[in-house]
């Protein structure tokens, strides 16, 4: 059995002020697309293909000090920088026009820039974008859930639009003891790609700071965020808080293992600031506070990776457990969820080729709480985990090629969802005892080819979702954008 050199995490330390260390951007299926297609599934595939540690707590920096990777590419657009002072500002204006087809047709224009730089060991990352959308006269949810502003016929005198503003963006200052990091974006945690149980980042992301720190093989992370609660935030005069507070560790045990470990705290209400510290177990910090006002899960994950080929991954999580000796009989108040998945990776010449088959089972109740828009694990109504939400049952396969800006992607999802109570995040458990069995609704197959093209100064992206029973038929999504050249 071979361990990483204590020393391993200060090798790279003194390395860190010479360059611009922001965090890679995770993947954003809705708003603020990316030119970078598949970021997660590129950066775990990089792992599969090395030999250095394992670190699977994104977003993560550009440039780690675990095993001294750059991930990140260059700067596009207007650049300054003073190699003498340590300094650097990179702005890249961006303009973008997008069509969807989602029970309606939308046209989608965008304007925005993307702005990254550094003052020394203190970097940042900015992307903002101000959107407007015209739709036939209809007012379906937000696309990505998030709050908009509409417009009806009878009020603009011409169309029905839509007009909203995104931004995600990190501040981060590195130590040589540990790194800090405050901003807005999702968070994903674990080795799984799509199904991740904690942390997912195809989440609502939130205003969040962080600390980093590796001692040794082994890496600490601690997370504070600020919540949104599902309440009326347009109308609403009494606004309601609801934080997490989250830790993960993960410990390389030998060159290919690795074994993780992450929980949550929510709390609604009011604040446990010192729940923020890595060592204090938040699994049992619950049970010393009100009880009613929070709510916590922990899970356990491993990843065994087989260099240049394949890893194989799976997490459990425990949101609550009433009958120890009975966990697997549905019972309601036995809340858990499981995934497993496998990811393949093969480089041929100048292609790069990957497939990964995940699944997972979520139990009804998982992420729910007690009392109605309180102290649920969840963000504008959505879960921070996985976003199947409680009882769910999914098989998820894809496959990509990627070459020289080209990325051809084929996923696939067959799913399953529960009936009745319990099967949505903002579900009450109050009354709920004495429910039994799950009434699970019919399998459903979704299907979704997509392709990026990165040209110069321009992405194109076209990609459609087959699924049965969607009214108006399939899914359409085309995009187009421009941005500043390096």
């Amino acid at each position: 059995m071979r361990h990483f050199p204590a020393g391993i995490a200060l090798v790279f330390t003194a390395s860190l002020p010479a360059q611009p260390n922001p965090n890679l951007p995770l993947d954003h299926p809705y708003t603020l697309r990316d030119p970078n297609s598949l970021p997660t599934e590129m950066e775990m595939a990089r792992q599969i293909s090395g030999a250095g540690p394992q670190f699977y707590i994104l977003p993560r920096p550009c440039f780690s000090e675990l095993d001294s990777s750059r991930v990140c590419g260059e700067t596009h657009g207007f650049t300054y920088r003073d190699s003498a002072r340590n300094r650097q500002l990179s702005l890249s204006p961006q303009l973008g026009y997008e069509f969807r087809r989602l029970r309606e047709n939308a046209h989608a224009f965008e304007l925005g820039a993307l702005a990254s730089g550094n003052n020394g060991p203190v970097s940042f990352y900015l992307d903002a974008r101000m959107f407007s959308e015209s739709h036939e006269d209809r007012r379906d949810s937000s696309y990505d859930r998030e709050f908009v502003e509409r417009q009806d016929q009878t009020a603009s005198g011409s169309v029905a639009y839509t007009s909203y503003s995104r931004f995600r963006a990190n501040l981060s200052y590195d130590l040589s003891w540990g790194r800090f990091s405050a901003g807005r974006d999702a968070v994903h945690w674990g080795p799984s790609l799509y199904n991740n149980l904690v942390f997912n980042q195809n989440a609502v992301p939130f205003n969040q700071l962080t600390f980093t720190t590796h001692l040794g093989p082994v890496a600490v992370h601690t997370l504070y965020g600020q919540l949104e609660v599902e309440v009326d935030r347009v109308f609403g005069t009494d606004p309601k808080t609801r934080s997490v507070y989250a830790h993960r560790y993960e410990w390389n045990a030998t060159q290919n293992l690795l074994l993780g470990i992450s929980e949550q705290l929510i709390v609604y209400g009011y604040e446990e600031p010192f729940a923020f510290i890595p060592v204090m177990p938040l699994f049992i910090f619950k049970d010393d506070t009100w009880t009613r006002l929070n709510n916590g899960n922990i899970a356990g994950d491993f990843c065994y990776r087989l260099p240049g080929f394949a890893r194989f991954y799976s997490e459990f999580l425990i949101d609550d457990i009433q009958s120890p000796t009975s966990l697997f009989d549905s019972q309601w108040g036995n809340k858990w969820g499981w995934t497993a998945g496998t990811q393949w990776v093969k480089s041929w010449r100048s292609w790069e080729t990957g497939a990964a088959l995940e699944y997972a089972h979520i139990e009804p109740w998982v992420y729910t709480h007690y009392l109605p828009a309180t102290a649920q694990a969840a963000n504008q109504g959505y879960p921070l985990g996985n976003q199947g939400g409680p009882g769910m049952e999914r098989f998820t396969g894809a496959a990509w090629i990627v070459k020289n800006g080209l990325t051809l992607e084929l996923r696939g999802n067959v799913e399953r969802h529960a009936r009745g109570p319990g099967s949505n995040v903002l579900d009450t458990a109050a009354g709920a005892n004495g429910i039994k069995g799950v009434n699970w609704r019919p399998w459903r197959v979704a299907i979704e080819p997509s392709a990026t093209l990165a040209m110069r100064n321009f992405v194109f992206v076209l990609g459609v979702r087959l699924a049965p029973m969607i009214l108006g038929g399939p899914e359409l999504r085309g995009s187009a954008r421009w941005r500043t050249g390096r």
